[in-house]
């Protein structure tokens, strides 16, 4: 674990996945989310309490039932919700600079094998707001860190997948890659 070489505390919180039954008893309190827990592609998504709350968020934004949503096509909407936020409009093209700051804060702590990361390259606005709708934290020095590890192993895919696209070659693919540890898992 990272706490032996760094100057954060951390602590480990382990929050379990859901059982069909506590399942049910969400969705008795939050109705709206009956037809997503019918969905045999993103019932086992939603037993996780984070990906449930994402859920209940998405249906709130969009008015969507995702009944009949992929889950590839699911998460690439939370992502657009959560990260992006395009709910919100385009102003001044703020949701790719929120999605280029997230991953690039992903990136960095991925390939230095940090707790928070410097972020010096990234849009100061978009940064303030991925701490303020609590996408990002930010620690007391000014660095930060992804609030949540399921949004940045979704920038760590992209980032991958970019890299998948723009390869000549394997070579070149590992090579953009980087051979450090968390990148590689």
């Amino acid at each position: 674990e990272f706490k032996f070489f760094s100057e954060y505390n951390f602590a480990r919180q382990t929050i379990p996945i859901l059982s069909e039954e506590e399942v049910k008893q969400v969705i008795e309190a939050i109705p709206s989310l009956q037809p997503i827990s019918q969905n045999a592609q993103l019932v086992k998504l939603i037993q996780i309490p984070k990906y449930l709350d994402f859920a209940q968020r998405a249906i709130k934004i969009t008015g969507k039932d995702f009944a009949d949503t992929a889950a590839s096509d699911f998460i690439e909407i939370l992502w657009d919700i959560i990260v992006k936020n395009t709910p919100s409009g385009n102003t001044g093209g703020l949701p790719v600079k929120r999605e280029a700051s997230f991953i690039s804060v992903a990136i960095e702590r991925a390939q230095k094998m940090l707790a928070y990361a410097q972020a010096n390259n990234t849009d100061a606005e978009a940064m303030q707001k991925l701490v303020d709708d609590e996408i990002l934290l930010r620690s007391g020095d000014g660095w930060f860190a992804p609030a949540h590890d399921v949004l940045e192993d979704w920038a760590l895919v992209k980032f991958v997948n970019t890299c998948y696209l723009e390869k000549n070659d394997t070579v070149d693919f590992f090579a953009k890659l980087g051979a450090q540890p968390a990148m590689r898992r």
